[in-house]
């Protein structure tokens, strides 16, 4: 069961540390590690609970400290909307640092501001937007206790398929000034964009199936869709890659 959370007991915790040890050690080039994807949704863990996610997360930055103390630990990437299966990023902010959470325990905060689109479009971001409003309280719910933390953003992004699917040219105009956008915002130091590849096995109607950049082709690197492109342009000297003009 994906969404079950770990149980509330010392030895898993431990576990959980051992394990995030084996990830720091194996993958050493790391730009970090996030402890867990959207904890403050139910459906990556049932009955988000602030207080037992601290907890697991500072026995998780200390197992990487001792291992590299330079590589960075980021709070699970918190789900931006809230809803009846999602805890808000500021409640659930301010429910990490109720329960101990303490500036010292990461190097970054993490979010999943997905924009959203309809007709065809990304949807707004600008001031008012939905797009500014999870930010605005994802601010919020660290402002008073860390005013100077680091954002990380560490998935978003705009599909092809789905049940509002967008034109590749769409995506990659969304994209581009969905990234222009985050980039110029002071506290984000880092951007990840959802995802690489697009997963054919998904069928059309399923979202998921279409937030690549690339698709698959056999054992090959992949074939580019505009939004590749795109983005790639945005480099001061962008690299040559097959299938891009």
């Amino acid at each position: 069961d994906p969404s079950a959370p770990p149980r509330d007991d010392p030895d898993i915790v431990q576990a959980f540390a051992e394990h995030v040890a084996f990830v720091a050690r194996r993958w050493p080039e790391a730009l970090g590690i996030e402890t867990w994807n959207e904890p403050n949704a139910d459906f990556a863990w049932r009955n988000p609970n602030p207080v037992r996610y601290a907890r697991l997360h500072r026995a998780a930055a200390e197992a990487v400290d001792e291992v590299d103390s330079e590589m960075a630990v980021v709070v699970g990437g918190l789900a931006g909307n809230a809803g009846a299966d999602v805890m808000g990023p500021q409640r659930y902010l301010k429910g990490l640092y109720a329960a101990g959470l303490r500036p010292s325990d990461y190097d970054a905060l993490a979010l999943h501001p997905y924009p959203g689109q309809a007709d065809g479009r990304m949807s707004a971001l600008g001031a008012g937007s939905g797009f500014a409003r999870v930010f605005a309280d994802f601010r919020a719910g660290f402002r008073s206790e860390d005013p100077g933390a680091a954002v990380w953003v560490t998935e978003v992004g705009l599909s092809t398929t789905g049940a509002v699917p967008l034109s590749h040219h769409a995506q990659a105009q969304g994209l581009t000034r969905l990234t222009r956008r985050i980039l110029t915002m002071p506290d984000v130091e880092a951007l990840f964009l959802h995802t690489q590849y697009d997963v054919p096995g998904l069928p059309p109607q399923d979202g998921e199936r279409g937030f690549g950049v690339l698709v698959p082709r056999g054992q090959a690197v992949g074939s580019p869709k505009a939004a590749f492109c795109a983005l790639r342009d945005m480099a001061t000297d962008p690299p040559f890659f097959a299938g891009c003009p």
